[in-house]
């Protein structure tokens, strides 16, 4: 086994990042919630990166479970112990992203994702129509039931299941691209409609 770089290893070393394992942050991860597993909680995220800062695992070995979390970082407010666990993540994310054999279907996917469906609203519009489609059909309630998704790919599964129900049509609406002010006008504001 290869030992991973030693910046991983200085970061999880570093006294104001050490897990005392307490579990405090179990219930603020929404990964862990969602899921139940360990290993998709901020303490068995840092044991996975401490075993391949050791030797005891390969990178790539790490990556899903590193790629599931949110960065949303609620658990460094839940650690009594201070740990930065925003930093352990992007380290340990960059050492599992090198690690990485990323499949073709996973970088078409990236890439449509990234620079297709983001960069369009009109192509975000019709994504939301299928997603509606998927959730009223009843296909999601059959992908549901038949654990197909969670042996295929259990990280697509903890994201299908995290997420939302999709309005109706008539309830979604373009933001248009000016609206009257209400009230005394004082400025101009713009806002972007590109963020999802």
């Amino acid at each position: 086994m290869t030992v991973a770089p030693s910046f991983l290893l200085r970061e999880l070393q570093q006294a104001e990042t050490s897990c005392i394992k307490c579990g405090f942050c179990l219930p603020t991860c929404p990964t862990y919630r969602l899921t139940g597993s360990e290993a998709a909680s901020p303490r068995g995220r840092i044991d996975l990166m401490q075993a391949v800062a050791y030797g005891e695992l390969e990178a790539e070995e790490i990556y899903d479970q590193l790629d599931l979390c949110l960065g949303c970082r609620a658990c460094e407010t839940a650690c009594p112990a201070g740990v930065e666990f925003g930093k352990l993540l992007e380290t340990g994310r960059a050492v599992a992203r090198v690690g990485a054999k990323p499949s073709r279907l996973g970088a078409w996917l990236h890439y449509v994702g990234l620079h297709v469906l983001l960069t369009s609203p009109g192509w975000m519009w019709v994504v939301a129509g299928l997603l509606r489609f998927y959730q009223i059909s009843g296909l999601q309630t059959l992908l549901r039931n038949s654990g197909l998704l969670e042996r295929f790919s259990p990280a697509m599964a903890a994201a299908e299941a995290a997420m939302p129900a999709v309005p109706a049509t008539a309830a979604r609406q373009r933001v248009p691209s000016e609206t009257d002010p209400e009230g005394e006008v004082r400025d101009t504001v713009a806002m972007l409609t590109g963020c999802v």
